[in-house]
């Protein structure tokens, strides 16, 4: 018969759970996993982000109402998304059940609430992707892992959502170095950016994705011309701060 087919990024124990009620029928597997009943980390802080700009906007009369939707949102986001070693879950199911590996959502979503979390919660999240999520290239800090999970090896769009590094994610991962005054991999991860821009592809030609093969290389893979693999103005802005700063 045919197989279940379901968003990866449906946490796995949701998909145990699934096979299990179901009893390896494919097509009611499929409904209950591709049914609107998971949320995503870095929609719901795009949200959360949206609702505080709203303050600036809100009337005399409403701002209080206002505000009390905003902290209830805010207080709800970190009780709901928050895991045990300081990063969020990239996706948790209707009934709570949150993915557990480790995911660049989680940094992502930290650096688009930046008054929602501490330093020192910035921190934590950071050593603990350090050890799961960063990925290094020539000695250089290059990027984030989309997700601590799977193989280390792109074979096709099965593990789009894998352990493949989004060369998009790095200008949040950047905001967090430069928050923490993390100044050298915040320059690692330019340089990386601008090398493999130069020396595997041409200006304005960055890759959309890249394997990490296993730890042995990393290569450009998927579309080699990715608008949002371009991310310029942050290089600017830390390039803007060094000469202002004579650092």
């Amino acid at each position: 018969g045919s197989a279940a087919v379901f968003p990866s990024r449906v946490p796995k124990e949701c998909v145990s759970n699934a096979f299990a009620e179901f009893g390896g029928n494919a097509a009611k597997i499929s409904v209950a996993l591709n049914s609107p009943s998971f949320y995503l980390v870095e929609c719901n802080a795009l949200w959360l982000a949206f609702l505080k700009e709203l303050l600036d906007f809100a009337s005399d009369d409403d701002l209080t109402e206002v505000q009390e939707i905003v902290d209830r949102v805010e207080s709800n986001f970190k009780d709901f998304f928050m895991m045990g070693n300081g990063l969020l879950s990239q996706c948790v199911s209707y009934g709570g059940v949150k993915a557990a590996e480790e995911s660049s959502a989680s940094l992502v979503s930290m650096a688009l609430l930046p008054s929602v979390f501490s330093n020192s919660e910035v921190n934590l999240a950071l050593e603990t992707a350090s050890n799961t999520l960063f990925v290094r290239n020539k000695g250089r800090l290059f990027g984030l892992l989309c997700r601590n999970y799977g193989e280390r090896v792109f074979t096709g769009d099965a593990e789009y959502h894998g352990a493949v590094v989004w060369p998009r994610d790095s200008p949040y991962l950047l905001a967090l170095l430069r928050r923490l005054g993390r100044e050298k991999e915040a320059e690692e991860l330019i340089i990386s950016a601008l090398d493999h821009q130069q020396s595997e592809a041409a200006v304005f030609f960055n890759s959309e994705l890249l394997s990490p093969d296993f730890g042995t290389a990393l290569v450009p893979v998927k579309n080699p011309c990715q608008y949002w693999s371009q991310w310029t103005q942050p290089m600017l802005e830390f390039l803007n701060y060094r000469q202002t700063t004579n650092k």
